[in-house]
């Protein structure tokens, strides 16, 4: 497994997220310390509350700074960990070797996993699943000691507890993790058969109310998050009646997904409407799979197992409670998947193992290879921002979101007029997207139509208080010389937001034209302490040091600007006029 995603140690960062994740979130690029767990465990930024996931970073950041090949090698050893131990797992509760070997290949290599794998800001899919798994291992040791009647087993079910909350504060999406616990005890631990004994059904319900409890919890703090976030939609943009339809269809597009995985993308848009054939079909897998999953659940147990675990697990994202804008998500079938790769292997041992056990082997080997194959294409779309966004037009169509992200990322790499284009694209498919606006506000910036730039930071303002819209709408006024009016909007940032560091770098940059020189330096000082790896703030730095004869201390922070972005040339200069040798 580690074969196939080796590759992603070269990959770097993407524009879509993982600078709300790493590169520009100042908690997780101090490294792990104490104000940054003590964040973690109070923070519902990016509209949830996975402090686990939070930390996790952090300790990548703690190793391995900017260097984005060590986030990939992290998340690449969690799944590749999370692989093996579905496999440990399945042949504990099974005892079939073979058939859990297939479904943890399958697990390691299908397609819609590269998603969760390659994606630095997907930390939470894989970390989660780790606990998910070994939940599932210590419940499987709590079941074996409590045969036995082993004091053991106590500890066993205290530890399955322990690593589900562990699992909750990585991705809130296991919150089903307690019906897959009764799944589970259903078939192939049989503890449903066990009649006349403490173990009948209730008993089997009581015995996970720990579980519920938890679950319950993890779904009150996320909703309140994604609520106070906004990130929730309203009924207004999306009907229930809309909701309905697509999650119908949604489960005809991951089930198709699983056995055809072509045409992945990082983001699908909802359409304008959804074709007759695939809410029929969506209907058709949605019923015929309950049906036969409860008919046949005596005698083919395991079908019923994988088709409700796999319904079971999509449930809190199949888009009932819409929370972001796609229509569905390659990521959210990371685990919910393991189900029908369940009910594929024992299904299909069951009906041909006897007659043509070599058909079984070859057709297993055949289906793992064209897995295989279209993952490794896969990947390599991930490399970079231009090449994923691009594809994602490609295999799902247009969107303002890929046309955003992609013109976001042009605009920091100094193509203005390209960058621009998609952002006026955008904003022709969705005009109030705010991400946009703020872009666009960004390209007017740097362009020189201030005037521009301040009417598209107040339309923003308009409708609420956003932070990137106050930072931008200072830049315009201070490129104008209106400087005081700038630093009112700098300090209204920062109240609302202490660890803003583009507005503390704004505000030092306002506040040396002003003259007031050690204020400068304290606002640069707080921009190095909240984003340490911004160059030019150790150049502006450096430079107030050498106007004020600190010679040492400007060496410093040229040198330090230097290592930040090697290409800075402004940095070379200084030092070279100041008889210092640069690379």
């Amino acid at each position: 497994m580690l074969i196939l995603f080796w590759r992603t140690w070269h990959f770097d960062f993407l524009n879509y997220d993982d600078d709300h994740y790493v590169t520009d979130n100042p908690h997780v690029m101090q490294g792990l310390t104490a104000n940054g767990i003590a964040w973690a465990f109070r923070s519902t930024e990016v509209f949830n509350w996975h402090p686990l996931t939070w930390i996790s970073l952090m300790l990548d950041a703690q190793c391995f700074g900017l260097n984005a090949g060590g986030f990939h090698f992290v998340n690449a050893l969690l799944h590749a960990a999370n692989s093996v131990l579905l496999f440990l797992l399945l042949r504990k509760i099974t005892g079939a070797i073979r058939r859990s070997a297939f479904v943890a290949a399958a697990f390691a290599i299908h397609p819609l996993h590269v998603e969760s794998v390659a994606w630095i800001s997907e930390r939470k899919d894989v970390l989660s699943g780790f606990f998910f798994v070994l939940t599932l291992l210590a419940y499987a040791q709590f079941i074996e000691k409590s045969k036995i009647k082993n004091s053991k087993s106590k500890k066993f079910y205290a530890l399955a507890l322990l690593a589900f909350a562990c699992g909750l504060m990585s991705k809130p999406m296991l919150v089903t993790l307690p019906f897959v616990l009764l799944l589970l005890d259903f078939w192939p631990l049989q503890r449903f058969a066990v009649q006349h004994s403490a173990f009948n059904v209730r008993n089997l319900v009581i015995e996970k109310i720990p579980f519920f409890i938890l679950s319950t919890a993890s779904c009150v703090i996320t909703f309140l998050a994604q609520q106070h976030g906004g990130a929730v939609g309203s009924l207004e943009n999306l009907p229930l009646q809309a909701r309905v339809i697509s999650a119908v269809v949604s489960v005809a597009r991951y089930f198709g997904k699983i056995f055809w995985p072509k045409n992945l993308a990082i983001f699908y848009p909802y359409p304008a409407h959804w074709p007759w054939e695939f809410i029929a079909a969506g209907i058709l897998i949605f019923v015929a799979g309950i049906y036969f999953s409860i008919r046949l659940a005596r005698s083919r147990p395991h079908l019923a197992v994988g088709i409700f675990w796999f319904f079971g697990m999509l449930l809190p994202v199949i888009g009932l409670v819409q929370v972001g804008s796609q229509s569905l998500a390659d990521r959210y079938t990371y685990l919910p998947s393991i189900g029908i790769f369940i009910s594929l292997a024992w299904g299909t041992h069951e009906l041909l193992q006897k007659r043509f056990p070599q058909l079984v082997i070859v057709g297993a080997s055949l289906l793992l290879a064209f897995w295989f194959a279209l993952a490794w294409r896969q990947i390599d779309f991930w490399r970079d921002t231009p090449t994923l966004f691009e594809h994602s037009i490609q295999a799902a169509g247009e969107s303002a979101v890929v046309d955003n992200g992609l013109g976001n990322y042009f605009l920091e790499h100094g193509e203005l007029n390209r960058g621009l284009d998609y952002i006026r694209h955008a904003l022709q498919l969705q005009p109030q997207m705010e991400e946009a606006q703020l872009n666009y506000a960004m390209a007017m910036l740097r362009l020189g139509k201030f005037d521009d730039a301040i009417d598209e930071c107040q339309k923003i303002l308009a409708r609420r208080d956003n932070l990137r819209a106050r930072v931008n709408l200072g830049s315009a006024l201070a490129a104008q010389g209106k400087t005081d009016e700038a630093i009112e909007q700098y300090r209204l940032a920062i109240q609302a937001q202490p660890d803003l560091a583009e507005a503390h770098f704004n505000l030092g940059n306002a506040l040396y034209r002003t003259g007031k020189l050690d204020d400068a330096i304290s606002e640069f000082q707080l921009a190095i302490q909240f984003k340490p790896a911004m160059a030019a703030a150790h150049f502006n730095l450096g430079a107030i040091y050498l106007a004020e004869g600190k010679r040492d201390l400007a060496i410093t922070e040229f040198n330090e600007a230097l290592r930040l972005q090697p290409d800075l040339e402004p940095a070379k200069q200084q030092l070279r006029a100041l008889g210092v040798s640069t690379p």
